[in-house]
């Protein structure tokens, strides 16, 4: 794939914001998640960009992670990283 390709394919995908917006319903049903208006919905969308303050609520109700949504808040090398599992702490003393 050349760059032309893969800049064409990455204006085709939809954004997080996007995709939350579509899981939701309509620009309406989302705007009552976040209980906005839909004009503020529409602004949002124009932008690219979700306020951090509607991320937790947004992720809760549409299933969109809240590092898609808001990266600068909630960064997605934070999200990899997992928790221990008592597999993981086998021979650690306790």
């Amino acid at each position: 794939m050349d760059a032309a390709t893969s800049k064409i394919d990455s204006d085709l995908t939809p954004s997080p914001l996007a995709r939350a917006i579509a899981a939701a319903g309509t620009q309406v049903e989302f705007a009552a998640i976040c209980k906005v208006t839909q004009s503020t919905v529409s602004k949002w969308l124009a932008k690219g960009e979700l306020p951090g303050k509607y991320a937790l609520v947004v992720e809760r109700k549409t299933g969109v992670p809240k590092e898609q949504l808001c990266p600068d808040i909630y960064p997605p090398d934070l999200a990899t990283t997992a928790a221990p599992t008592p597999d993981r702490l086998e021979g650690v003393r306790q």
